[in-house]
């Protein structure tokens, strides 16, 4: 005990005004110990103010704290407080041991370690199986891709989001070009942490966990397999331009190919042979295999070289299955 007034939790150091919420603290918190829960969504508290705060907020959305600066609305202003602090003055000072991600909120370190680090995920989609280590991040998936509610759309491109955070970051890293995290292997920039670490590890560590069952591609996200599944095999695209009919898999790849074929944006261009390109990665791979003259991939058939793997399995269908486009 500090203070007359002020006392401590020996397990994680936060000050409590009484020995009766230290009590309800370390019950709470520290022993997992919940016996409130709500009727609707079955979700537990551990005590009867925080059941009532729920239903106020989430079941009865009423949430009379709006933020100044994104008029965001809240069921509380100690919640308020949270957002003002992590979101918009980005104090995170919960770090993680093991990858440097930074968290405003204990819990959310918590959920993050179990999810990333020991693969924890109890919350399982009833209509693709994909899972997650959060309730509320099932929810956001089911609205954002099984309902398709993406209210907030990007005025600069095609693109539309399920949360304004979501169009927020893609904003600030796509248009305003702002990517403070770079590679260290290609110099290449990312907007967030978490894609430079993915790109680390399915560029240059070459793991790509995730293989296609059809085609035997591998990707270094589940999203980028199940996006190859649907538009590949399934031949899923739903994303048509209007100019020249050409479908796509993705809003992104029909916003880039409106920019890149039909308005000719090319500011990507070759040192070398002056040939300009409409994405990076596309110059990237241009000097790999046409001037170094890289060609990594070679067809086990006939022994013909490719500097992308896409391009050994289309030799392989139209020169060796005699499967045609057309």
């Amino acid at each position: 005990m500090l203070s007359k007034q002020t006392y401590q939790c020996l397990i994680c150091t936060k000050m409590l005004s009484t020995k009766r919420n230290l009590y309800a603290h370390q019950r709470a918190v520290h022993e997992n110990f919940k016996a409130f829960h709500c009727e609707i969504c079955r979700a537990l508290f551990s005590g009867r103010g925080a059941l009532k705060k729920h239903v106020a907020g989430v079941h009865d959305k009423i949430k009379p704290f709006e933020c100044s600066q994104c008029q965001t609305r809240w069921a509380s202003k100690s919640n308020l407080n949270i957002h003002v602090k992590t979101v918009h003055n980005k104090v995170k000072q919960f770090q993680c041991q093991l990858c440097a991600a930074s968290f405003g909120q204990k819990g959310k370190l918590n959920i993050h370690f179990e999810t990333v680090h020991e693969n924890l995920k109890r919350f399982h989609c009833q209509i693709c199986s994909s899972a997650f280590g959060h309730k509320s991040s099932l929810k956001i998936h089911l609205k954002t891709v099984h309902e398709n509610l993406k209210p907030f759309n990007c005025k600069l491109c095609l693109l539309s989001f399920g949360y304004k955070g979501n169009l927020d970051t893609h904003i600030k890293t796509v248009h305003e070009k702002k990517k403070k995290f770079q590679c260290q292997t290609c110099h290449i920039f990312f907007g967030q942490k978490g894609n430079l670490v993915c790109h680390i590890k399915s560029v240059h560590e070459n793991l790509k966990p995730f293989t296609c069952k059809v085609c035997s591609s591998s990707f270094g996200k589940q999203t980028n397999l199940k996006c190859h599944i649907k538009t590949v095999h399934k031949n899923l695209k739903t994303f048509q331009c209007q100019i020249c009919s050409l479908a796509f898999g993705r809003k992104g790849c029909l916003a880039r190919h409106i920019k890149t074929v039909h308005e000719k944006l090319k500011p990507y261009q070759c040192n070398i042979c002056s040939i300009s390109f409409g994405l990076k990665g596309n110059l990237a791979c241009h000097i790999k295999t046409v001037h170094e003259n890289l060609k990594t991939f070679q067809c086990q058939i006939c022994s013909l070289a490719f500097g992308r793997k896409g391009c050994l399995a289309r030799h392989i269908k139209r020169v060796h299955e005699k499967l045609k486009p057309f």
